[in-house]
């Protein structure tokens, strides 16, 4: 098992039953000090103190278990606004917001995700419905609808 490996393993389990939900982990960096990067969720999103708890109890677990050679730094983050969509629980977590899903061979699909299950996806359009299997994934992720124009400059006269 190498490192980034045995590394998830160690914090899937170090989070386990908290209060916040594992999402991803990076191990990342070619010199001296390697960065560890956890991501964590929970509905609603996380806090700084949520990520701030979640450093203690995952730094606790590596350090316990020493799994990286030499010094790293570990950071705990949300998954941002616009976040990945890998699995069939974070597409649950998504469902009713607005998604960008990459497929094999196909443009971009966006729209609203109305279901996920153990087969896959439906994105609603506005041409309709359109399933699609975990398989033909290639990239998904939440879509923050910003409003008003895109330089969030305001519409009609200054004073």
């Amino acid at each position: 098992m190498n490192v980034a490996d045995r590394v998830r393993e160690i914090v899937e389990r170090a989070l386990e039953g908290g209060d916040v939900e594992f999402v991803d982990v990076t191990v990342s960096g070619q010199g001296s000090v390697k960065i560890v990067t956890v991501t964590v969720d929970k509905p609603g999103g996380v806090t700084v103190d949520d990520c701030a708890a979640a450093s203690n109890v995952v730094g606790a677990a590596l350090e316990d278990e020493d799994p990286i050679r030499g010094r790293y730094r570990l950071d705990v983050q949300s998954p941002g606004l616009e976040r990945p969509l890998r699995t069939e629980a974070e597409f649950g977590r998504a469902l009713g917001t607005k998604v960008s899903v990459k497929r094999h061979g196909h443009a971009p699909l966006v729209g609203t995700l109305a279901s996920a299950d153990g087969r896959g996806i439906e994105v609603a359009t506005g041409d309709g419905a359109v399933a699609v299997g975990y398989d033909e994934v290639v990239r998904a992720r939440t879509v923050l609808d910003w409003g008003g124009n895109a330089r969030g400059k305001k519409r009609g006269k200054t004073r």
